[in-house]
């Protein structure tokens, strides 16, 4: 998982990418740790899918940006828009299944 930089621009990542994860999180959250390892695991095999983990404490403001009010969260955009979203404790399941049927349809 990569973790968000200080100097990236984040509408920028969504908008050029076709599949991109967000992923917000605390140091303080036991769920985030299982979540992170889930979807590092699952990228490994899909390395096209852009993603970043936005540490909540120091990103507040993105987290504000993007409504979230929880850790953790995730987040699927597909060509710049919000496919899934989930929050507090919960299967990647869903997320996973949907991005593996875009990436089918976009050939990747």
């Amino acid at each position: 998982m990569k973790i968000l930089d200080k100097i990236e621009n984040l509408d920028e990542i969504i908008q050029s990418e076709n599949l991109t994860i967000l992923q917000f999180g605390s140091e303080a959250c036991g769920p985030c740790y299982s979540i992170t390892f889930k979807i590092d695991e699952w990228l490994k095999h899909h390395p096209n899918v852009v993603n970043r983990y936005i540490p909540i404490e120091e990103f507040q403001d993105v987290a504000a940006q993007h409504n979230i009010f929880t850790a953790p969260s995730t987040i699927l955009f597909y060509d710049g828009k919000e496919i899934i979203r989930k929050s507090g404790y919960y299967s990647l399941d869903e997320i996973f299944l949907e991005a593996e049927r875009i990436l089918k349809i976009i050939g990747a």
